[in-house]
């Protein structure tokens, strides 16, 4: 790959339902390559859900060589059995990302909100509307079933963003 390149694979966590994104960085061009929904099926066994993403996962990772890794941070709200499963998905996209060698970097739902639509009490509309502004798409992402594959692509574009102004920061100062 390019070393002016930089792909990030973005992670929305979750047991039933992990978002996946890839963005690639060149220059200040932002490219949409790859999102998408990881389902498990809630009948089956939890170690078999988390098994089937860890699988599922490998092979993105391994067909897309990704930079780094970005993961929405997962907090306990009021519902703990989704939050708890949640956890436990992020889990294994942290195995997943260590055993490519890959940085995680962590950023919460509000930050994500605040770095692609300027306001971090964003509404999952206005996201998806910035998502598909900034990978230039013509509104075809955020059209999804299921926004879990948008949102993982915000997670994605919030470190790509988060990235250039740490460059920012090393030339300024």
């Amino acid at each position: 790959m390019d070393k002016r390149r930089y792909r990030v694979l973005g992670i929305d966590p979750g047991l039933t339902r992990m978002g996946f994104g890839l963005v690639e960085e060149q220059g200040s061009v932002l490219t949409h390559v790859d999102s998408g929904v990881i389902e498990t099926d809630p009948g089956l066994a939890v170690s078999d859900r988390l098994a089937i993403i860890f699988s599922k996962l490998n092979v993105i990772v391994q067909t897309h060589c990704p930079s780094s890794v970005a993961i929405e941070r997962v907090f306990l709200n009021l519902n703990r059995r989704t939050a708890v499963g949640a956890i436990q998905a992020a889990g294994v996209a942290q195995l997943v990302a260590g055993g490519a060698q890959l940085q995680v970097h962590e950023y919460s739902a509000a930050q994500v909100k605040q770095s692609v639509v300027g306001v971090g009490g964003a509404t999952k509309e206005q996201v998806s509307f910035m998502v598909d502004r900034l990978l230039r798409s013509s509104g075809q992402l955020g059209q999804s079933k299921f926004p879990d594959g948008t949102d993982a692509l915000a997670i994605a574009i919030t470190h790509l963003n988060n990235r250039g102004f740490a460059r920012l920061k090393q030339v300024a100062g």
